[in-house]
């Protein structure tokens, strides 16, 4: 017996041999072998349940030879042993496309053996199943706490059947608004998924109608369900920042402005305020004690718990300069000049700025000459990158040559009662001495914060010249002159 895989003209030989080794003449027959092709049995299974009229088989058999049209059939219905019972309206059929009438709901094994025109058999079957005629359209709503709008609505197949399975579901997302659009399943599963997205244009929410219906074979045998849910609108984060630049220690402000970026206020937020920094209420202030960019970013929530997409935003502190003034005050003599210089500075891109700029050779410059005329505080601000400032001071004092008057009257008139030397009192080490014509001291003080009142050991000295010696130190001339006391 020999089995060949490909179909045409075969030619056969026959030769024998004894035992004794003695070989016959090859015998050829007069007429070749021709292996004709097997058909290839096929058909669709109907999806039917008990109350549909008739189950329709669609053979989809196939030959090599394309001889289909020249085959004959026989089917069998209920080929399962042991066979289902009550048998359907028929048992078999010999037609190409049957119709078959199930009396119960249950799993049948279905053959097809198909011949074909040169008398090739072959045979092939299928499990089918009748399904029950009592479907029940289901589903659940994931995440039915809260719905929005940002993230797909997804609703789970709860439906199920008497017996068999689902074999169709259709669904309408919008009963309501859009009946007539719906999306069809011929795969239904239980908890099989079903993803669909919402646009809302109501900051209350918006309310949808969904229906299920499932099917268990034909139109006949049919459920369907209806739920309603809400589903919120996203909130959408906006945010700014007070400065994209700012300094040290400086305060920035983050600016909510969800609330005018999209049609729900935003109830809750959540800011990612860079390198650690976070904050959760509406408007937040911080001062920073670092350098460098912060990356930040703000996610909102609406009342009804539904979140934003993230908004971000950056800004760049920059550290602040480093000044050590130095000494804090100076003395310089009237009609001198002097220059400003502070002791220590550091940072990068640095400017100068010094205020008032009166006297000064250069308000800009580093260490300025200052020629002042009369006392002056100047302040000293130091510019870095960034616009960081900051700032010190330092007082020149003017040390203006003393006035000293020739006479005085200390006669108690509440006029000229005392030697009132003008600009003295800025010679804090200055010494005075009065003498009288005999070369006798009769007034001594170290710095002139009291002017004399004509007293020499609480006596009053009488009418006539004296004669001064003033040391004002600090690099000025003694001054030497009379005064006289009048009264």
């Amino acid at each position: 017996m020999a089995q060949y895989a490909s179909t045409g003209t075969k030619n056969i030989t026959l030769q024998v041999e004894t035992s004794a080794g003695c070989k016959s003449d090859v015998f050829t027959p007069a007429t070749p072998l021709f292996v004709n092709p097997l058909p290839q049995p096929g058909f669709i299974l109907p999806e039917v349940c008990l109350n549909d009229a008739s189950a329709q088989f669609t053979d989809t058999s196939k030959i090599a030879d394309g001889s289909e049209a020249q085959f004959s059939y026989l089917w069998n219905f209920n080929a399962a042993t042991p066979a289902v019972t009550p048998a359907p309206n028929i048992s078999s059929s010999t037609l190409k496309h049957p119709q078959v009438k199930y009396n119960k709901s249950d799993n049948y094994t279905v053959s097809l053996r198909v011949t074909s025109k040169d008398g090739c058999v072959n045979t092939s079957s299928q499990t089918f199943t009748v399904n029950g005629s009592v479907p029940k359209a289901d589903f659940e709503v994931q995440m039915n706490n809260v719905l929005c709008d940002k993230v797909p609505i997804v609703i789970l197949n709860k439906s199920t059947v008497d017996f068999g399975s689902v074999t169709k579901s259709e669904i309408y997302w919008d009963r309501v608004g859009t009946p007539t659009q719906f999306q069809t399943d011929e795969i239904p599963a239980t908890n099989k998924a079903y993803p669909h997205k919402y646009t809302v244009n109501n900051a209350a929410g918006q309310n949808y109608t969904i229906r299920m219906v499932s099917y268990s074979g034909g139109n006949t045998c049919v459920s369907e369900v209806s739920k309603t849910i809400t589903v919120h609108p996203n909130p959408k984060a906006a945010y700014t920042i007070s400065s994209a630049t700012v300094c040290f220690d400086e305060p920035v402000s983050f600016t909510d402005q969800s609330a005018s970026a999209s049609i729900v206020a935003p109830a809750r937020w959540e800011w990612d305020l860079g390198k650690g920094n976070s904050s959760t209420i509406q408007n937040p202030v911080r001062a920073y004690r670092d350098s460098g960019i912060f990356n930040t970013s703000l996610y909102v929530f609406s009342a009804a718990g539904c979140g934003s997409d993230t908004a971000t935003a950056s800004f760049t502190v920059f550290p602040l300069p480093v000044l050590i003034m130095g000494t804090k005050s100076t003395a310089i003599l009237e009609g001198g000049e002097l220059r400003l210089k502070p002791s220590f500075v550091y940072g990068n891109q640095l400017s100068y700025l010094w205020t008032p700029p009166s006297y000064l050779s250069s308000d800009t410059a580093f260490s300025p000459l200052s020629k002042p005329m009369n006392d002056i505080r100047y302040t000293f601000n130091v510019i870095a990158e960034g616009g960081c400032t900051v700032s010190d001071t330092i007082f020149v004092k003017v040390l203006k040559s003393p006035e000293i008057p020739n006479a005085f009257s200390p006669n108690g008139d509440g006029i000229n009662d005392t030697w009132n030397i003008k600009y003295l009192e800025s010679y804090p080490g200055a010494t005075v001495e009065v003498y009288n014509r005999y070369g006798q001291i009769v007034y001594r003080s170290l710095g002139y914060s009291k002017p004399w009142d004509g007293r020499v050991s609480g006596t009053a000295l009488p009418i006539g010249t004296y004669y001064y010696i003033i040391n004002p130190k600090n690099s000025k001339p003694q001054m030497t002159g009379a005064i006289t006391i009048i009264r």
